[in-house]
């Protein structure tokens, strides 16, 4: 179907004038979406299906041409017995394209029920820590324009409001944390029908595998497909007219969140985040609750942003009182008439008596690790390893933090109780430093992953075409 391609004129002529044209547009779409004058490499998740599948073939012969390594990843999810037998198909064909695979095995948690929901995420995951042990910072992935159709239907169905609607884009921040911290998703064949895909592979004598699952009715992606297929080419057009507007206006609205970040929002070495009461006011309530569930989020270092109507009702909170405080994820929300500050909730307040800490961490001399999904540790190899707790819970146990005053003049008191203290034997502490120089360092994650959240994506139509 391709639709108008992403403006690219920046970049040079591409050698796909002589490719077959859903290769050229892959092609113009990677080298849109990719640079083309790097060397690391491009990683790519492959089920085996015909849209995974594709972009392998597809991506191997772009890699080839721009000079740029391909690596591959399966993951074998073992909700089904043929999974295995699946990923080796896939590693086969990538040793026919010289593509390096990897098999990646995912185990459901214990004590809950293995879903498609459930593997989706943890198969992210894993990949992103694939991707990243290989120096890979950009993962492909085979989504279509029929996939963008039922992420519309299958959100509007969910009451999604128009920036739900506007589905996936051509390139995203990665959603998992902080696994995917860094990671970029790419997605190539947006413009692209799925059955222009597999017309594609069987012209060219290549096999995909049918997932039995994409037949069950019981899931309500397969419902949405089955409801597409029934649409004719102009109710299809309009859906996707839809989503394009809804895209162009949420891409106005990160635009304008990135401008907020820039101007207005105070990201703060302790992790905590302020902003001018009345400044914040003068946006709608819309904009605002979406800016500060994101804000809790990476104030908290949470994996995923609190639920729309509790963002909602805070927000109205702070337009009426002049002043409160509540919780909002793992964050602490706290107004008065000047000032909105958010922090991380102490963990200790939400933990049952007695209970392990998931911020209790041991760190190794020369170690670098990502705490409580808001710092990056580091501790220099010179120094004694310890455990990580939180300042809070080293206060409560009467320990004597060494560096404690240091911290005082560059972090508030709520946002102190959460930092991360390095607790080395049985009663020596040492305060983190936010700078390069102490051996304890603590490196607040919340500004860098708040821009990530807002990045620049170049918007791309997905319209259609009879041709495609």
């Amino acid at each position: 179907m391709p639709g108008p391609e992403p403006s690219c004129t920046d970049r040079p002529a591409s050698s796909s004038t002589c490719l077959q044209p859903i290769e050229a547009t892959v092609f113009r779409a990677l080298d849109c979406q990719l640079d083309t004058s790097g060397r690391t490499p491009i990683a790519i998740a492959v089920s085996g299906g015909s849209d995974s599948l594709a972009l392998l073939h597809l991506a191997q012969r772009w890699g080839a041409a721009r000079n740029r390594p391909v690596i591959a990843a399966t993951v074998d999810h073992g909700l089904r017995p043929e999974a295995a037998q699946e990923a080796e198909q896939v590693a086969q064909t990538c040793v026919s394209l010289g593509v390096p695979h990897t098999t990646l095995l995912w185990h459901a948690p214990e004590n809950r029920s293995s879903n498609q929901s459930l593997a989706r995420a943890g198969r992210h995951r894993l990949i992103c820590e694939w991707a990243k042990r290989n120096g890979a910072f950009h993962i492909l992935l085979g989504h279509t324009q029929d996939d963008a159709l039922e992420t519309f239907l299958i959100r509007a169905r969910g009451g999604s409001g128009w920036f739900g609607l506007a589905g996936l884009a051509a390139c995203s921040p990665s959603p998992a944390w902080p696994e995917g911290r860094k990671i970029e998703l790419v997605r190539p064949l947006l413009v692209l029908r799925r059955q222009t895909i597999q017309d594609w592979l069987s012209a060219n004598g290549h096999a995909w595998v049918n997932d039995p699952s994409n037949s069950m009715m019981k899931y309500e992606r397969v419902r949405m497909r089955a409801v597409i297929s029934k649409l004719d080419d102009p109710d299809r057009a309009r859906f996707l007219r839809i989503i394009n507007r809804m895209s162009i206006l949420r891409q106005a609205e990160i635009s304008a969140i990135r401008t907020r970040l820039h101007n207005e929002i105070s990201v703060h070495d302790d992790g905590s985040i302020t902003a001018d009461r009345a400044s914040f006011l003068t946006h709608s309530a819309q904009a605002n609750s979406r800016l500060i569930g994101w804000l809790a989020m990476c104030a908290g270092g949470a994996p995923t942003a609190p639920r729309h109507a509790t963002a909602d009702r805070l927000e109205a909170d702070i337009r009426t009182r002049s002043s409160g405080a509540t919780t909002l994820g793992d964050a602490w929300c706290v107004w008065n008439a000047q000032t909105l500050s958010i922090y991380r909730r102490p963990p200790g307040e939400s933990r049952t008596p007695g209970a392990p800490s998931r911020c209790d961490v041991s760190l190794a001399p020369g170690e670098h690790l990502i705490w409580d999904g808001r710092f990056e540790l580091c501790l220099a190899p010179t120094s004694e390893g310890g455990q990580i707790i939180t300042l809070d819970d080293a206060l409560a146990q009467n320990l004597h933090v060494e560096g404690l005053n240091t911290l005082k003049p560059v972090s508030s008191s709520p946002a102190r109780r959460s930092l991360p203290v390095l607790r080395m034997g049985s009663d020596i502490v040492i305060a983190p430093g936010f700078d390069a120089s102490p051996p304890f360092v603590a490196k607040s994650l919340a500004s860098e992953r708040l821009f990530a959240l807002v990045n620049e994506v170049a918007h791309t139509e997905i319209e259609w075409n009879s041709q495609n």
